[in-house]
């Protein structure tokens, strides 16, 4: 479990990356530290086209594992085909959420970010 603090920088650390003041892999660096995971990674994907437009990651050495990914394994992610089968309506602001901001961050409409720890 997190304490505030930890909980409190993380949530800081998202807005820099979606204002533009702090690339999306310093953010998932504090994901990954937080949860001691192997990795924190982030993708944003085109719902019309299912093509992915970006995938960001947090962690030490992982670049390899980034680009085989990339290269070779999103098109065929279960998880990712499955996720994209929801549809767009799945990723607006959560039905009770009293939080404006709560609504997808990601690159516009239709392009959503999901969030991955490993």
């Amino acid at each position: 479990m997190l304490d505030n603090a930890t909980f409190d920088a993380l949530v800081a650390g998202f807005y820099r990356a979606a204002t533009g003041e702090i690339g999306w892999d310093s953010a998932l660096d504090g994901v990954q530290a937080a949860f001691g995971a192997r990795a924190a990674l982030l993708q944003t994907v085109d719902l019309g086209s299912g093509r992915m437009l970006g995938l960001h990651s947090g962690g030490p050495g992982i670049g390899e594992a980034v680009l085989t990914y990339t290269r070779d394994y999103h098109a065929i992610d279960p998880r990712r085909l499955h996720v994209m089968a929801q549809g767009p309506a799945k990723f607006g602001q959560p039905k009770n959420s009293s939080y404006p901001g709560a609504a997808s961050v990601g690159g516009g409409v239709g392009s959503p970010i999901w969030p991955t720890i490993r």
